[in-house]
């Protein structure tokens, strides 16, 4: 399952950056007390969104895969790579699948991935 989260809104500093944890902090972290590094795919076709939202998430210490559209999010997600969570635009390029659609997608290739949809547009696809 996953959440819509408003862009304007996560921007501002309204909504915190998606939190991934399996309770390591918690507990002082993984091996020698340190907390082992989230990796997000975030999927965004806008350059500027792509830019600022990739600094906010990993100023909050992820590592972020950034692919500006579908084909190379599937890639990431098809690659050996371990991704934690996927941020994907609800809204990709026109003649493109949407958010929604990658999401199921993802969902094919790894079952247990999490995924967030963000969208700055007032309407939401179906």
């Amino acid at each position: 399952m996953g959440c819509v989260l408003r862009l304007e809104q996560f921007l501002a500093g309204r909504i915190q950056p998606p939190i991934v944890s399996d309770g390591a902090e918690e507990n002082g972290g993984g091996a020698g007390g340190v907390a082992e590094q989230r990796t997000i795919l975030f999927v965004e076709d806008d350059e500027t969104t792509a830019y600022a939202v990739s600094r906010i998430l990993e100023v909050a210490g992820y590592e972020v895969v950034l692919a500006p559209d579908f084909r190379e999010a599937l890639a990431a997600l098809e690659s050996s790579r371990p991704i934690d969570l996927m941020l994907t635009d609800v809204r990709l390029a026109t003649g493109t699948p949407h958010g929604f659609a990658l999401g199921r997608m993802a969902r094919v290739r790894r079952p247990e991935i999490r995924i967030v949809y963000i969208t700055g547009a007032a309407e939401i696809p179906e």
